[in-house]
């Protein structure tokens, strides 16, 4: 007679087989993952900003003394742009350790002091800066 046993397990060769597969699937998707986390930030940091900046238009309108064309936004590690009455949506990250933010045609910023949004009153975790042009010959 035929001994005629069913197999119930997985061989070495199905499990070593699934457990590459596998491995492959997480080589090529953390990279990937790891992406949209920064786009994630990104996109966090300039939505903050933006508001940050319709709130701070809203004041400028009644306010007299507000300057309200060119403005420098830094919202986590990532810093924004209103020029000329166009906001810059393209987001400049901060390298660690800066103290100074420095735009072609204006004075360097530097981080820290005279953040027009100490208060918060325009936006949470985000600073304001006004910006000035750099005089001719400097």
């Amino acid at each position: 007679m035929l001994n005629n046993k069913k197999k119930n397990a997985f061989t070495i060769t199905e499990l070593v087989i699934v457990i590459a597969v596998i491995a492959i699937l997480a080589a090529v998707l953390i990279p990937t993952f790891s992406n949209v986390v920064d786009k994630a930030n990104e996109s966090k940091a300039m939505q903050a900003a933006r508001s940050a900046l319709d709130n701070y238009l809203v004041d400028a309108l009644t306010e007299e003394n507000m300057q309200s064309d060119n403005l420098l936004f830094v919202s986590g590690n990532y810093y924004f742009t209103y020029l000329n009455g166009e906001f810059n949506v393209t987001a400049t990250e901060l390298t660690d350790g800066a103290t100074t933010v420095t735009i072609n045609g204006f004075n360097a910023i530097t981080l820290g002091t005279n953040d027009v949004n100490q208060d918060g009153a325009y936006g949470k975790d985000v600073a304001i800066y006004e910006l000035t042009a750099t005089e001719a010959g400097a």
